[in-house]
């Protein structure tokens, strides 16, 4: 029975015994010259230390110190000013620095003057209409009380018409000023 080349029994290690015979002195000899080229292939490791640090050295020196101490906190001024607005509005410009000294009567801020302008023209309007409608009830009353004396109408048509002519005028009617624009000013004596 051939079984061809697959089933031939492998070659023995050198290191193991053949015909009776031991290679192990041979494999031992292998090795130790492999070492010994090996530990030749290897440099010397030659270790230099760093050379000592520099240090300065000074004579001390004898003074006075002044102890302080850090800490933090917060800062109050003795004097304060609480500044609130007597109207309502955005502000325009503000007219001081903060920290600063102002004196009374001093403008510190100036509110947009077009919603205060707007009520202006509209209070304007009111009491341009009240004055109108006093006019209209003054010759309303005036016509009655002529034609009353010339008998041309009732007495009660001027009844009728007096109510109107002895209500008390409209308070809105006042002297002419000229509109200012809204500023808040210093006063008081913590200003």
């Amino acid at each position: 029975m051939n079984w061809g080349t697959a089933m031939k029994p492998l070659l023995p290690h050198p290191c193991e015994q053949r015909d009776g015979r031991h290679a192990m002195p041979a494999c031992r000899t292998a090795a130790a010259i492999m070492a010994l080229v090996l530990l030749a292939a290897c440099e010397q490791n030659s270790f230099v230390p760093p050379p000592p640090p520099k240090v300065d050295v000074a004579a001390p020196v004898q003074r006075p110190v002044t102890r302080y101490l850090e800490t933090t906190g917060n800062t109050a001024s003795v004097k304060t000013v609480d500044l609130v607005a007597r109207v309502q509005g955005f502000l325009q410009s503000i007219e001081y620095q903060d920290g600063s000294f102002v004196k009374e009567g001093t403008t510190l801020f100036t509110i947009e003057p077009e919603t205060y302008q707007l009520k202006l023209e509209q209070a304007q309007a009111a009491e341009s209409g009240a004055q109108a409608s006093v006019k209209q009830t003054e010759a309303d009353f005036k016509r009655q009380f002529d034609l009353v004396s010339r008998q041309a109408v009732s007495q009660a048509a001027l009844d009728n018409s007096t109510p109107h002519a002895t209500t008390p005028r409209p308070t809105c009617i006042r002297p002419k000023s000229t509109p200012r624009s809204p500023r808040a000013r210093a006063t008081g004596p913590n200003t």
